[in-house]
């Protein structure tokens, strides 16, 4: 009975330390939009030419998901980027899905 208890109190233990190192992770992650911001100069665009146009959020049970739109100076205007974003439960780094910068503004 009593290798019952300390088994039962090892994995609450290994619960709890799970959920605590999964909710550090959580705030000590980078914002979407500074991810594709980043993304973005990485791929030519210069910081001060990027504005947020609006980005959106979802929540899964193992995985984060993001979608995030810029708008940037092209050659010829302005141009839209559309970034998809994904970040798994225990990573503090988001990962470029999807990036389309090819969309022109129409004004």
């Amino acid at each position: 009975m009593k290798s019952v208890r300390i088994i039962a109190v090892a994995c609450t233990v290994c619960v709890a330390l799970l959920v605590v190192i999964g909710l550090t992770l959580s705030f000590a992650a980078s914002s979407p939009v500074d991810a594709a911001k980043a993304s973005a100069v990485a791929h030519g665009q210069h910081q001060e030419d990027l504005s947020l146009l609006g980005y959106q959020t979802g929540n899964g049970l193992f995985v984060r998901t993001a979608h995030v739109d810029l708008n940037a100076k092209g050659p010829s205007g302005p141009i839209v980027i559309r970034m998809d974003l994904v970040r798994a439960a225990f990573s503090p780094s988001w990962r470029i899905s999807a990036y389309n910068d090819g969309i022109s503004k129409r004004e």
